[in-house]
């Protein structure tokens, strides 16, 4: 039994604010892409192996997945930590917010960044940092 060839499709995200979604049906994992590197080690045919060259490549197409992986798990980090610096920095100021066509002027109480998503607390009422107008006073 010979496996031929093996393509790596790259995983497939979508980003809502700073929150990340993995495309499970779309996605070969790291495992899955060395069972399978293995099974062709394994079940090649020893009078016709293949070119060392199309496992190099393979390896390169890996390493680069892995560190795609890697540079979008950091990005998230940083957009995360951008979101608590922009919280903090809000904390005492007043706005202009507007939510549900009202608006609205308010001292921000409180901050949250809860799974990526800024909210925070302006007369008592929870807002997504998406309904800030304006800042009134730096």
């Amino acid at each position: 039994m010979a496996i031929d060839s093996l393509s790596i499709n790259s995983s497939s995200y979508t980003t809502t604010g700073s929150q990340s979604q993995q495309n499970a049906t779309n996605n070969l994992g790291k495992d899955a892409f060395l069972k399978i590197l293995s099974a062709q080690l394994q079940y090649q045919d020893p009078m016709e192996s293949v070119d060392d060259s199309a496992y190099i490549a393979q390896l390169a197409q890996f390493s680069t997945l892995e560190q795609m992986d890697n540079l979008n798990t950091n990005m998230l980090t940083l957009i995360n930590l951008q979101n608590v610096q922009l919280g903090t920095s809000l904390i005492g100021k007043e706005v202009k917010v507007t939510y549900e066509g009202q608006s609205q002027t308010g001292i921000i109480e409180k901050v949250k960044n809860l799974n990526g998503e800024l909210t925070f607390t302006c007369n008592g009422q929870e807002y997504s940092i998406d309904n800030i107008n304006e800042i009134i006073n730096e």
